[in-house]
């Protein structure tokens, strides 16, 4: 039995050939996803078709567009070259100025040579000096006009004052001085000029042979400055007629007293005669008290005061003898 046994077979035929094409069969279905769909080709869209016409538009347009930035650009650059240039000469400019200061600082060409005193007559060339702090040797672009004139002006004497410079090493300077024409007995003495500014207290040095103003009320003085000066400046017109008189010479003028009324005692003579003036005006009043003191030498008698203030009887004048 063992030897009619057979062993089976697999038939022969195309199996293997259809595994084959089964695998490839997979492997093509496995790369089919990664080609994906198939892609559809873009189309570009077709350029308008241009008339003659249009074409020409178009061209002029774009030459007319190539033109306006041309000179866009033309002017841009001219306008750098313009800074660059002014930037240049400005530089150049500026060492220039910069050397000629350094120079002219540093040169003694320019060094102050002389200073000329114009109108100083009470203050000294030293004291101008002083108050202007102006030299000879210093630099003349280092005097500072206005400065020196300001400090000049500080001092009390000085009424006005002008410091000119004359290049390359002279300067000017031009004092107005203030004239003491009287003292003024309020609290201190004090000097007044002419016009009746009081200016300045009595100091050592100062005038004292001047006519004395007094009377005049300290708090006044404060209070209506503008008065007071109207008031000294009566008096000082007062005195400038009596000194026209015969008499004046021979009683000369001490003290002008000013009146809170307003009216005026003059104090003549080295005795201290006084003539009780009145308000103004005073010419016939002097005329009268000329009368009476020459008629009281003829007598040889001496009066402490005459009273010429009489407005209600103007001819009588009264004697008060000692």
């Amino acid at each position: 039995m063992s030897g009619n046994r057979r062993t089976s077979r697999p038939p022969p035929g195309p199996a293997p050939e259809s595994r084959r094409l089964l695998g490839a069969g997979r492997r093509e279905t496995a790369r089919a996803p990664d080609q994906g769909e198939p892609k559809a080709a873009k189309v570009k869209p077709a350029k308008p078709v241009l008339t003659p016409e249009q074409e020409a538009e178009r061209l002029a347009a774009r030459a007319a567009t190539r033109r306006r930035l041309a000179l866009q650009a033309t002017k841009a650059l001219s306008v750098v070259r313009a800074v660059l240039g002014v930037a240049l000469a400005l530089g150049i400019a500026g060492g220039l100025a910069w050397s000629a200061r350094s120079y002219a600082r540093q040169s003694p060409r320019f060094a102050v040579a002389r200073i000329d005193l114009v109108g100083a007559s009470r203050l000294s060339a030293e004291r101008i000096g002083s108050l202007s702090e102006l030299h000879v040797g210093m630099n003349i672009f280092d005097v500072r006009a206005e400065d020196a004139r300001r400090r000049l002006v500080a001092d009390p004497w000085v009424l006005s004052a002008e410091v000119v410079r004359k290049l390359p090493d002279g300067v000017t300077i031009t004092v107005t001085e203030r004239k003491a024409a009287a003292l003024v007995a309020v609290g201190d003495t004090m000097l007044a000029t002419r016009e009746g500014d009081v200016f300045k207290r009595l100091e050592e040095g100062d005038p004292t042979d001047l006519p004395v103003v007094t009377c005049l009320d300290e708090a006044m003085v404060s209070a209506d400055p503008e008065g007071t000066k109207r008031t000294i400046a009566e008096a000082l017109d007062l005195l400038a007629e009596y000194e026209s008189t015969r008499i004046a010479t021979r009683y000369p003028a001490e003290e002008l007293c000013a009146r809170p009324d307003g009216t005026f005692a003059l104090v003549v003579g080295k005795e201290g005669l006084s003539l009780r003036l009145g308000p103004a005006p005073y010419r016939r009043k002097l005329a009268q008290a000329e009368r009476v003191l020459f008629e009281l030498e003829r007598r040889r008698t001496k009066a402490d005061v005459v009273l010429l203030d009489n407005e209600a009887r103007p001819d009588r004048v009264v004697v008060r003898v000692r």
